[in-house]
């Protein structure tokens, strides 16, 4: 037998179940566009394309890179050769030093970047240790041919790492001298 309390729990659980089916429900049948066929597809995407109004969205002041006049989308394309943009990729660095002074770090990266200009020096913090690292090489012998020279030039504790590199870096920047001017490189013999 029922008891009073589990009838009371009991009916309003059912009711606000009902209720909640009944919300689930559709007003009417929907349509699904199918996507169009691969061979298709440009002429779809013109159609759709020729047809689109932002201010049918309520989206105002749309910005846009042509010149006044021109209608948009009309600007010339971005040359993918000069406009690509850096991404990290799994790679290789040579690492110089680990040490917890940062100041240690510090001065080996500068006498780094006197004596590599046009390489980037990064000192990489994981804590408690700085680490001094060259380069961004998408391959392990030309992370080899570094640490050669490296090691030709005194530091013999230099030895390859695996790391996230920079694909596509922006140019290295330049050494300061002691009177924080950037040094401009010097040709190489």
């Amino acid at each position: 037998m029922r008891t009073a309390l589990q009838t009371i729990i009991l009916v309003p659980a059912l009711l606000n179940f009902a209720w909640m089916l009944q919300g689930c429900g559709s007003s009417g049948e929907t349509k699904e566009e199918s996507p169009p066929p691969k061979e298709d597809f440009s002429r779809y995407v013109r159609e759709h394309e020729s047809t689109f109004n932002p201010s049918d969205y309520g989206i105002e002041g749309w910005v846009s890179d042509a010149p006044p006049g021109q209608p948009a989308g009309t600007e010339e394309p971005i040359d993918p050769v000069t406009e690509v943009r850096p991404d990290t990729v799994p790679g290789f660095r040579v690492q110089v030093m680990i040490t917890q002074e940062i100041d240690k770090a510090s001065a080996l990266r500068d006498s780094l970047l006197g004596a590599m200009p046009g390489r980037w020096i990064y000192i990489v913090y994981h804590p408690p240790y700085y680490k001094v690292r060259v380069g961004n090489y998408t391959d392990r012998f030309a992370a080899d041919e570094t640490l050669d020279r490296l090691r030709r030039e005194g530091l013999t504790d230099a030895w390859v790492v695996p790391d996230r590199i920079i694909r596509n870096p922006p140019p290295a920047p330049l050494p300061a001298d002691t009177t924080g001017q950037p040094v401009e490189p010097q040709p190489r013999n």
